[in-house]
């Protein structure tokens, strides 16, 4: 019909293969967006777990191979995959694809977003891709200061806390099923994430040597898996 709008075209580029809060969050994001009438498109590494997931959650989902920053090929992909999806918006998430993606649509004359969702500081010539990036989101107020620290103008700087799905998560789900699975009978503390270095394992379990002094009848559960999976 004459005059109808239409839906904006968001894409997603993540270059990661591994799937944690990050890939979880890019899903949550592109499901709030077709919700709201936007139209989500999430670009992945072929073979990547995210891509399954979009396809089972209904958000389409392409294939790009992104080797490296600098891979024309995969620069040349998603050229290919801005045209002629007639993308409005590029939200990049990791390094790699921060850099291929994030020239590509400026190349094209399409806005980026780039999200940071890790703590790890940011080295001086990393900063260099966030030049491509029109705004720059953070998961929190502690990440968006390295990103500011890292030369980034705060005036480009937002931070946006990840949300949590109130429907699946809340006070009344019963935790008797696992608990019976488990055979836990005292308290039980769980640590739900990506098994690496930065999410504070060896503090988990500090933590939990200290509470079993007292109450020996505690339990701990560690849920998850990553590249520190086999030293926890």
């Amino acid at each position: 019909m004459a005059g109808e709008v239409r839906p904006a075209v968001i894409l997603h580029t993540e270059s990661s293969v591994g799937f944690g809060g990050q890939e979880i969050r890019v899903l949550a994001e592109s499901r709030w967006l077709a919700a709201h009438g936007r139209r989500p498109l999430i670009a992945a590494q072929p073979g990547a777990p995210i891509l399954g997931e979009a396809r089972r959650a209904g958000i389409p989902a392409v294939e790009v191979t992104m080797r490296a920053a600098w891979d024309l090929r995969a620069f040349a992909a998603l050229r290919r995959v801005i045209r002629t999806r007639a993308v409005d918006l590029v939200h990049t998430h990791s390094s790699v694809d921060a850099w291929v993606a994030g020239l590509a649509a400026r190349s094209l004359g399409v806005p980026v977003v780039r999200s940071r969702h890790v703590s790890i500081p940011i080295r001086r010539p990393g900063a260099l891709v966030y030049r491509l990036a029109n705004r720059v989101i953070t998961s929190g107020e502690a990440v968006a200061a390295i990103v500011r620290a890292a030369g980034v103008p705060s005036a480009r700087v937002v931070a946006i806390a990840p949300g949590v799905d109130t429907t699946r998560f809340h006070p009344s789900v019963s935790g008797v099923g696992v608990r019976a699975e488990l055979g836990l009978q005292g308290p039980a503390v769980g640590l739900v994430a990506n098994i690496r270095g930065s999410k504070g394992h060896a503090y988990f379990l500090e933590a939990a040597r200290l509470v079993l002094r007292e109450r020996a009848d505690a339990r701990f559960l560690i849920v998850g898996d990553g590249i520190g999976f086999d030293d926890v």
